[in-house]
């Protein structure tokens, strides 16, 4: 295995975007080249390290001044409490024991057979193999890209206390064709587009701005739609207009 590329394929997918979180990159890399390496014990310390991080910059992401000084176990019970995995509760419920179970068991490996564990005695032969550490660098590997994925996908940036600049491609384009690119004339260097310049050294007026440019769509969403109805014959006696929650309920009962 030493001589054979290893990479984290759920991670690599989900972390398209986010070249700023530098250390979450390099925890990547570093799982990665314990494989490469072949060492099983720094597997499993790399492996478990991947995993915590993750799971702080969800909470990072979400909460504002979160307990990141936890364990493991209490970190993913905070995670669990901010981030949905499945919008159907029986299947969250699933995926949230399969998730802890990992969450659980990577860590108590770690602790046991991992390079950073408690020393062992000079001729100790630890018994986690490569296929053993790779699979466990696999299992961390799809419940971080999920994590990950889920995390981005539903973020919203009024609640969220960190947003990504590739999350919002419309928004920036919006920017970038209402104001020029900045050009630092440093060298053979290229403009910046104004949204990147914004987000990196503005991110709060990014945030208003992006609020606002949201807010506005919806509105002309909204607007849209009374258009439509109001000029639809059909949708006006399809959709029964309903003075508050009651009615509406009671409106449903009937259908």
């Amino acid at each position: 295995m030493g001589d054979v590329e290893f990479i984290l394929p759920s991670m690599s997918k989900a972390i398209v975007g986010s070249e700023e979180a530098l250390h979450l990159l390099e925890q990547k890399q570093r799982v990665e080249n314990s494989v490469l390496i072949n060492d099983p014990a720094l597997t499993l310390d790399t492996s478990k390290a991947l995993l915590e991080t993750i799971l702080k910059t969800i909470l990072k992401d979400r909460v504002a001044n979160p307990n990141l000084s936890q364990d493991m176990g209490p970190l993913y019970k905070d995670v669990k409490a901010n981030l949905v995995f499945n919008r159907d509760a029986k299947a969250r419920g699933i995926f949230e024991k399969l998730i802890g179970a990992i969450v659980h068991n990577v860590p108590e490996l770690r602790n046991e057979f991992g390079a950073s564990s408690h020393g062992k005695d000079g001729h100790y032969v630890s018994p986690i193999e490569m296929p053993e550490a790779e699979m466990v660098a696999y299992l961390v590997d799809g419940v971080s890209g999920f994590l990950l994925r889920k995390n981005r996908l539903l973020a919203n940036p009024e609640y969220s206390q960190r947003i990504y600049y590739m999350d919002h491609e419309e928004f920036n384009d919006y920017l970038d064709t209402s104001y020029d690119p900045i050009d630092l004339k440093i060298n053979n260097s290229s403009p910046i587009p104004y949204s990147k310049i914004l987000f990196d050294q503005e991110p709060e007026a990014y945030k208003e701005s992006l609020l606002q440019f949201l807010n506005r769509e919806e509105e002309e969403y909204e607007e849209q739609q009374t258009i439509e109805i109001s000029t639809n014959p059909e949708l006006t006696e399809i959709v029964p207009v309903a003075d508050n929650q009651q009615d509406q309920a009671e409106l449903f009962l009937k259908e």
